[in-house]
This record gives structure tokens, sequence and C-alpha cells, in this order.
């Protein structure tokens, strides 16, 4: 499991962003939490594997905070103007052709997406 996760997780944060396919990643999500929800009950007793289980519990959080910028921001609805308005929305400026090679890691720390998610997830479903 562990292994499979670093993968997807990978996959994820430092794959190209324009390829992360937001419905993929919400299944991929939901099936680690319950398997290791079910891994939790069966290791109940067992610290070490409880203690692995733990830290990848936290990494799922972070990446599940992550899902609505995915799903905002991988809108195939956005145009340039609405790349522009999150960019004002976000207080710096969005340039759409470096976005091709770039990562959700890379864009976490380039841009405060998530400090603004409201006023992205507005933008987005007006693009939809």
């Amino acid at each position: 499991l562990a292994h499979e996760w670093i993968q997807c997780k990978d996959e994820i944060l430092y794959g190209e962003f324009v390829r992360i396919d937001p419905s993929a990643v919400k299944v991929k999500l939901h099936t680690f939490t319950e398997t290791m929800q079910r891994l939790a009950d069966f290791f109940a007793s067992q610290p070490r594997p409880r203690q692995v289980l733990h830290s990848l519990s936290l990494e799922l959080t972070e990446l599940r905070v992550l899902l609505p910028v995915i799903t905002s921001l991988r809108n195939p609805g956005l145009r340039e103007r609405h790349w522009q308005k999150i960019g004002e929305a976000i207080g710096q400026t969005i340039h759409t052709n470096q976005m091709k090679d770039i990562s959700l890691s890379t864009m976490n720390e380039r841009y405060p997406f998530v400090a603004h998610l409201p006023a992205i997830q507005e933008i987005s479903e007006i693009a939809a």
C-alpha cells in the first residue's frame, strides 16, 4: 500500500498538472482512504504498522486539501480571461504558457491557490 501510495502521490504532485484527471484523483484518494481505514482496524494492536498508516493518512489529508484546487484549475472551460481573473484573485500574474510543464507541487509553491480557493472556485464555475 505504501509503495502504491508513493507512486500515486508522486504522479499527482510532480507529474504535469495539465495531465491530472480530477475525477481519477478523487477516486484514488477515496480508495486509499478506505483501504487505510480497513488496515487501521486490522493493525489496531501493532504500533509500527499503525505509525506507517498514520503517516500515509497525513499525506492523504494534505492531498485531499488540494483536490478542490485541482478540480477548479483543471476545468476545461477555463480560458485566458479566466486565468487573468484567477491571477487577480490571488494577487499574482499567471502565465498560462508556462502551465503546460508545471507540476501541482510547483504551482502550490508558486501560487497561493488554497488561500484563495472560494474565489477560484467561483471563477471556475463561471467558466463551466
